[in-house]
């Protein structure tokens, strides 16, 4: 059985003033423990699609989900990302084709968040 301290508990507060009302205000509590992110680098042949693997590792009791999102301006103009999803829980691939990207190495941020954590890691991306 889980207890109310062991998952961060979001909700809304909806209220109106004389009638009227306002957006929704979230609130979070924050989930005990903390998570790291790290990516695998990677490197593409011109053509060739490339995937990262972007794990989370939890840490002192950390359970919450964590949602990624990747900087897509750290993607050089012709290249592409072809997919960026969960294959688990805390495992995530982003794949790349590089397109008419010019040669050289790039660094694109992936981002996790929770209700109350943000942590970043960077692929290093280099296209041959």
């Amino acid at each position: 059985m889980r207890t109310f301290a062991s998952f961060a508990v979001v909700f809304s507060l909806f209220f109106s003033l004389f009638g009227g009302s306002c957006d929704p205000v979230s609130v979070c509590l924050p989930e005990p423990g903390d998570f790291s992110i790290a990516a695998t680098a990677i490197t593409s042949n011109a053509g060739a699609e490339a995937t990262s693997t972007i794990t989370v590792t939890p840490s002192n009791g950390f359970s919450d989900t964590v949602h990624m999102a990747l900087d897509y301006y750290g993607i050089p103009a012709g290249a592409s990302a072809v997919s960026f999803g969960p294959i688990s829980m805390y495992v995530a691939t982003l794949t790349l084709r590089p397109g008419t990207a010019a040669a050289g190495t790039y660094n694109l941020t992936v981002t996790g968040t929770t209700c109350s954590l943000r942590h970043t890691a960077t692929v290093v991306w280099t296209i041959a």
